[in-house]
């Protein structure tokens, strides 16, 4: 048996939740049903088989996933910036005589900027991968489905809103063998257990679609929306697979 020991990740609920105040003092949207999940998993206990949580992971004073979210935002700005750079070169050499080293420019700016834009892909996954550490094999022993899958976890009530940075990124896996979806996620850690399953449904963001899942943890409704991080699903989408690729895993595993 794994040990998902909650001693290091369950919150008091007289205490502040684990790196999940906002600056403007308001409160995460998965703050309730961490706050219930205080009354179900408890402390030094295994992770429940048989029923859901969410449990916040303690990121300390720095909160490395704020660093992760500004150098997201800055390769973003870099590669834009890229993109637009080699569209002007490209223009102007239009009017140049020797316009060969401006379209050579221009065509090293447009591939420079469209290769970091794709890759921050590759940098959320390590950067997932290294801040769950042995969290990681722990998954991959207890995923029956398949390998463990790099996610992007959001509030399902906002996911129509563009964001360049997610809620929350990780890993998940299916447990097919007690019906449950765990995500080991940078800043919180997801089992959704199939009898407290309220809705799987596709839904539409503002460029990208996702898996809304919502469940109860005790007397408290937490809705996520579950986004593939893989750059082929986007080709897919691109090509006009409109089918979100996790649904029917995630419906199988809970039997939904």
């Amino acid at each position: 048996m794994v040990n998902y020991g909650a001693s290091q990740f369950i919150c008091p609920r007289n205490q502040p939740v684990y790196g999940l105040e906002l600056n403007d003092g308001t409160s995460d949207f998965r703050r309730e049903a961490i706050l219930a999940s205080s009354a179900i998993a408890t402390i030094g206990s295994d992770l429940p088989l048989d029923r859901s949580v969410c449990l916040a992971n303690s990121l300390g004073s720095s909160d490395p996933f704020k660093w992760f979210g500004r150098f997201v935002l800055l390769r973003f700005v870099v590669g834009i910036g890229l993109l637009v750079a080699g569209g002007l070169s490209v223009s102007q050499s239009k009017h140049q005589e020797n316009s060969t080293p401006t379209v050579i420019g221009g065509f090293a700016c447009t591939v420079g900027g469209i290769t970091i834009l794709i890759s921050n892909s590759i940098f959320q996954r390590r950067f997932a991968r290294r801040m769950i550490g042995l969290r990681y094999d722990d998954l991959v022993g207890l995923s029956t489905g398949f390998a463990p899958l790099c996610v992007e976890v959001e509030d399902a009530s906002s996911f129509d809103k563009l964001k360049l940075v997610s809620e929350d990124v990780g890993y998940l896996g299916l447990d097919n063998r007690n019906q449950r979806v765990i995500i080991e996620g940078v800043r919180c850690r997801y089992s959704i257990h199939a009898a407290d399953v309220v809705e799987i449904e596709q839904i539409e963001g503002a460029s990208l679609s996702a898996t809304k899942l919502s469940y109860w943890i005790g007397d408290v409704t937490l809705s996520i929306a579950v986004k593939s991080g893989s750059i082929w699903h986007e080709v897919k989408r691109q090509l006009g697979v409109s089918k979100d690729p996790l649904i029917d895993r995630l419906r199988k595993t809970l039997e939904f």
